[in-house]
């Protein structure tokens, strides 16, 4: 009985963020490479969007809910959650950087966005947006959304694009090496895997309540009392 329990949460620890990082890698490869009859509707893509957002990195976050662990809730779900996003944004600059080009661009007008979420314990989140129009070379690109500010107004800047026009431009500095970023996220997204086996292996200090052995503790103390 053990000895399934065990495999059972095993599964559990390693399944569940591996179905989310194939949702999520999965929505991504789609987006950049599936057919333009289907993905050239703006509502399909925003539906994908929704379905990697919800179902793809929502996993990860409802099965953290199992960890009372602080180390393992907090460590595993930020080293889940960055190194998902590090995979799936590999596939993203390997795309760039097969047929991605870069035009320069000047800035014509800049916008910060600011708006704010609240998690399930409600906790706030404040996120910052920047929203640029362009006047490219390549007249194809005319707007760009970054998390941070890059450029001024009147400022020059390279923009990398994809003319598929299936991936968001974004700065060519930020492009990035997918072979680097695929590296970081497979360590981050083991790292947070491996949290999740300890705590229902019950290793020490990463034993939590959601572990086999932390429930069979608390079975224990109930029948005795």
């Amino acid at each position: 009985m053990r000895y399934r329990d065990h495999l059972v949460a095993g599964l559990f620890a390693v399944g569940a963020p591996l179905l989310g990082l194939l949702v999520v890698v999965g929505g991504t490869a789609l987006k950049a490479f599936g057919p333009e009859a289907l993905m050239g509707d703006g509502l399909v893509r925003l539906l994908v969007d929704l379905v990697v957002f919800f179902a793809g990195y929502g996993v990860v976050l409802f099965t953290q809910l199992r960890y009372f662990n602080v180390l393992v809730f907090f460590g595993a779900f930020c080293t889940l959650f960055v190194g998902i996003n590090g995979i799936a944004t590999s596939v993203e600059q390997q795309v760039l950087r097969q047929r991605g080009e870069i035009t320069a661009c000047t800035v014509r007008d800049v916008e910060r966005r600011e708006w704010t979420s609240t998690d399930s314990q409600g906790h706030p989140t404040t996120h910052v947006a920047y929203d640029y129009g362009l006047a490219c070379a390549d007249p194809r690109v005319e707007r760009m959304t970054t998390g941070s500010r890059v450029a001024e107004r009147g400022e020059r800047i390279d923009v990398a694009h994809d003319p598929a026009a299936r991936l968001e431009p974004r700065p060519a500095a930020s492009a990035g090496d997918p072979g680097s970023s695929l590296r970081q996220g497979v360590m981050l997204f083991a790292i947070g895997v491996v949290l999740r086996l300890l705590s229902e292996m019950g290793v020490p200090p990463f034993r939590g309540a959601g572990s086999p052995h932390g429930w069979s503790r608390r079975l224990r103390r109930r029948r005795r009392s």
